[in-house]
């Protein structure tokens, strides 16, 4: 399914046709939760003054966004955990074209980012118990989010 023709929850991320949350799925955003959603740091195009104190003040423009998702796959086997995390993976994959982050948190509605995936850290240690918590890293490019 091409990616955005999904229709997502609350609570649920889609990057790459690669659904993330919602009822039924071995797959959710892990506490502590989506982080980068704020306002985007500032990028500032200030001038020191030379000889003087202070800066002439430029315009400020909006940075690039980082959001970081944790992710909880919890599968009834090791093998069903590795396979969904496999998948997982290759949607947050590193990427050299920019692609569509959806999510929907309840009061901000169903939303899009477009960057780059920028990979998946994982910790494997509960593996054999078909436990693999994730932190997927999406750089906004376009820090702007768009409604869906």
């Amino acid at each position: 399914m091409p990616a955005g023709d999904q229709v997502v929850a609350d609570y649920q991320v889609e990057l790459g046709g690669v659904l993330i949350g919602g009822a039924g799925g071995m797959s959710s955003i892990a506490p502590p939760g989506i982080v980068g959603l704020g306002k985007p740091t500032p990028k500032s195009a200030d001038v020191p003054l030379q000889l003087a104190d202070g800066a002439y003040g430029a315009p400020d423009w909006a940075d690039v966004r980082t959001v970081t998702v944790p992710i909880l796959i919890d599968g009834t086997t090791a093998a069903a955990a590795w396979n969904a995390f496999a998948t997982i993976s290759a949607a947050w994959g590193p990427s050299t074209v920019d692609v569509q982050l959806y999510l929907r948190l309840p009061g901000l509605g169903r939303v899009y980012l477009v960057g780059r995936p920028r990979g998946l850290a994982e910790d494997l240690s509960l593996l054999p118990e078909g436990i693999v918590n994730c932190l997927g890293t999406f750089v906004a490019l376009k820090p702007a989010m768009v409604a869906a």
